[in-house]
């Protein structure tokens, strides 16, 4: 069974849980299904919402929420990120230890734009 947490950001900036739904599975029908019942729970859709890149819930999001904005979580880009170039720079012990560094280097220029 899957757990998916509805979570927002109020105005002091702290999170707050809405919502959490138990799925017997991540297909496009299971994420349809608990985004439909959030929407009839909340009545006002979410403007924008962050994913771990699950194409299920990339075809939730649009079909349920189509004017929100749907963006990868950092965390999970970051813990993908490292997880894949680990393995592929395989015994570059040189190279595997210049990517955080980097990592960091970017999102700071990004955050600056």
């Amino acid at each position: 069974m899957k757990m998916a947490a509805w979570v927002t950001v109020d105005g002091t900036g702290a999170t707050r849980a809405l919502a959490y739904t138990f799925l017997v599975d991540e297909t496009d029908e299971s994420f349809i299904w608990a985004s439909e019942c959030f929407k009839d729970a909340f009545r006002v859709p979410p403007a924008v919402i962050f994913t771990d890149s699950d194409p299920a819930m990339k075809v939730a999001i649009a079909a349920v929420f189509p004017s929100a904005e749907h963006l990868l979580c950092v965390w999970h880009l970051s813990k993908n990120m490292f997880t894949h170039i680990k393995a592929a720079c395989g015994n570059n012990d040189a190279l595997w230890k210049r990517m955080p560094v980097s990592y960091t280097h970017l999102r700071a220029h990004e955050t600056l734009m």
